[in-house]
């Protein structure tokens, strides 16, 4: 079997993997664990320090796997600068510390994913479920350019419900817990962090004069609520790097008796992560104040959960849930972790149009290689005003700005895009009829092969 080596590392390329797979799984074994290794902001690090110091952390990177690493551990070089180790007649569970310590020794920033055959059959689909685990890593670290995309939704989705950051918190690390305890694989954990931080996006679409609503709402206004599920799918859904997340979000209010919304989903059909996501969601909103009604007590809260197993929630994870609240006492607690249940304070009512009481919006458009606008969708002209036949082919993305903020513009997106594939840029947009809208702009710039060109895929919230 012929090889490639790569000079830096002098490893074998995984990318022999899927040329000769058979072969590669005689020599791993029937069970056998994968874990990649990447630096992050390795791009920048070459550009502040030279690509000589870059190479001196991968050769790093490298000497630390194999210092750390089990003893029978094999090493590949992977696609760019990730380093791929495998461990033969290793489980997931049993290489996860190894590659913990690896991580925890390095001066800057590494992150890892990993699989195992056991729950992912087949070499290749081992590689891709690691590298789906990497991916969802790095839409999670700060330090990596694909927080980006991740940053600006959440930042959208706090000025629509400003409690939104210490819910998710919450929601956070009692799902983790929850996740660990129920024996989740590390991309599933990494899935439902994201999971947890996103799954109510789809409420910048709510009035707040509906979310805050103090009495009871009518059957439109339930509606209203409901179709969050729906507009939150198909935000993620427009963002590569959050699209596995789609079906999660659609289904995060499905119960298990088939009762719930929006596809009366039941048991096993709903996603896991889903059915996760719903048992911690509804606790933190049972033990946290409502404009509604005040916070329930931690044990009202959990007899709650306790009798709506098999109902509203899968039993088995509903039990499971009981037990990490009984084990780690901290995540019951209600407002800031590590708080006590707040005393409920009547709130003043929101008076229907008074107030910041417009649903936060969102259009979707297509940039050519000049930066021309070549697809709109059916947002568009509420957006700007302009007609698809006035716009497509016509107009450039900068036409869309006041001309006094081009240059802040045009460099913003400029130095973001040198170092990475995302965009994010508060601005505003001058619409056909000569007035302003503030909107958050995300820009996703790929190649589209079809075309042999690159393309740009805007993303615009109304702020």
């Amino acid at each position: 079997m012929p090889s490639r080596i790569d000079p830096l590392t002098h490893l074998r390329y995984s990318s022999e993997f899927y040329l000769y797979p058979e072969t590669f799984e005689k020599e791993f074994g029937a069970v056998y664990a994968i874990a990649v290794f990447d630096p992050i902001g390795l791009k920048r690090y070459n550009r502040n320090f030279g690509r000589e110091k870059g190479d001196e952390r991968i050769t790093s990177l490298l000497a630390h796997m194999k210092s750390s690493l089990p003893e029978g551990t094999f090493f590949y070089h992977g696609y760019e600068s990730d380093i791929l180790a495998i461990f033969p007649g290793k489980k997931e569970s049993e290489a996860i510390a190894s590659c913990e310590k690896v991580v925890a020794s390095l001066p800057q920033k590494t992150l890892f994913g990993i699989a195992d055959s056991l729950k992912n059959k087949g070499l290749l689909t081992v590689v891709e479920q690691v590298y789906y685990d990497l991916r969802m890593k790095k839409v999670l670290e700060p330090e990596s350019s694909r927080s980006q995309i991740l940053n600006a939704l959440v930042c959208v989705l706090e000025q629509s419900d400003p409690e939104t950051e210490e819910h998710v918190l919450r929601t956070r690390a009692t799902g983790a817990a929850l996740g660990k305890k129920v024996g989740l694989s590390d991309a599933q954990l990494s899935t439902l962090q994201l999971l947890c931080l996103l799954h109510d996006i789809g409420k910048v679409s709510v009035p707040l004069d509906i979310l805050n609503k103090p009495g009871k709402l009518t059957p439109r206004e339930w509606d209203i609520i409901r179709r969050h599920v729906e507009k939150g799918a198909a935000i993620v859904s427009r963002v590569e790097a959050l699209s596995p997340l789609t079906e999660m979000v659609l289904d995060h209010h499905e119960r298990w008796d088939g009762k719930g919304y929006p596809r009366g989903l039941k048991g096993e059909e709903i996603p896991v992560l889903s059915r996760i996501i719903s048992i911690v969601d509804a606790y933190d909103a049972m033990v946290n104040d409502r404009s509604y009604r005040p916070a329930m007590s931690i044990e009202r809260a959990k007899k709650e959960i306790e009798d709506n197993a098999g109902t509203q929630f899968d039993p088995r994870l509903a039990k499971a849930f009981l037990e990490v609240l009984e084990e780690k006492p901290e995540l019951a607690v209600g407002k800031k972790l590590g708080a006590e249940v707040k005393v409920y304070q009547t709130r003043e009512p929101v008076a229907l149009g008074e107030g910041n009481v417009k649903p936060i919006d969102y259009c979707e458009y297509l940039l050519d290689v000049e930066n021309k606008i070549i697809e709109v969708d059916d947002a568009f002209e509420r957006f700007t005003g302009y007609t698809p036949e006035e716009t497509l082919g016509k107009i450039r993305q900068i036409d869309l700005l006041p001309p006094e903020d081009v240059e802040y513009y045009r460099s913003s997106v400029y130095n973001q895009f040198a170092t990475k594939d995302f965009a994010y840029v508060k601005h505003k947009i001058r619409r056909k009829d000569g007035s302003d809208i503030s909107v958050a702009c995300l820009g996703q710039r790929y190649f589209d092969s079809a075309t042999k060109s690159y393309r740009t895929d805007i993303l615009i919230f109304e702020l």
